[in-house]
């Protein structure tokens, strides 16, 4: 089953992904050119920057290996909100994969201020905790995606190609 969304209905709801749900796609948000970059299969472009924030080192160990084995990107990653925050002053990034529970700055909190500097950026949530609040809150940054712990790294993949190419693109 696909649906496609426009941009003023992401806005009101991100799409979820839980592990046993299949993907419906969802309308990429149109890059102007000033965006950081694009990934366009068959070449022709710098690879996509994604940055990948958990508090986990673990997790985002294991995450940045099968992102950089199942995609052509360049994966950065952060322990913290305000580490994100710092490295996209650096240089921005196409993609914000991010935890939802995390401590000093969550998730959203991050979300929103990447969204407010970084308009172009997609933005990909993973939670335990997600519950009709968040996602109503999601819909308000707009976050493109929430993806539903555990997650798996095809899931992970689906949405970032889905984000960054628009749907049905892989």
């Amino acid at each position: 089953m696909s649906t496609k969304l426009s941009l003023s209905q992401a806005k009101r709801g991100p799409k979820t992904l839980a592990l046993a749900e299949h993907s419906t796609s969802v309308q990429n948000v149109e890059r102007e050119s000033h965006a950081p970059s694009a990934m366009v299969q068959g070449g022709g472009t710098c690879p996509p920057r994604i940055l990948l924030v958990d508090d986990e080192e673990n997790v985002i160990l294991t995450m940045k290996a099968g992102l950089q084995v199942l995609l052509d990107c360049e994966v950065t990653t952060a322990t913290s909100g305000q580490q994100a925050l710092r490295l996209f002053e650096e240089k921005p990034f196409d993609l914000l994969i991010t935890d939802y529970k995390m401590p000093g700055m969550d998730g959203m909190t991050l979300s929103t201020r990447v969204r407010q500097s970084y308009p172009h950026t997609g933005i990909v949530m993973i939670t335990a905790y997600g519950d009709d609040d968040l996602r109503r809150q999601a819909a308000q940054v707009p976050v493109q995606y929430i993806l539903d712990k555990p997650v798996n790294l095809p899931d992970v993949r689906m949405a970032i190609l889905e984000v960054l190419n628009g749907p049905n693109q892989e």
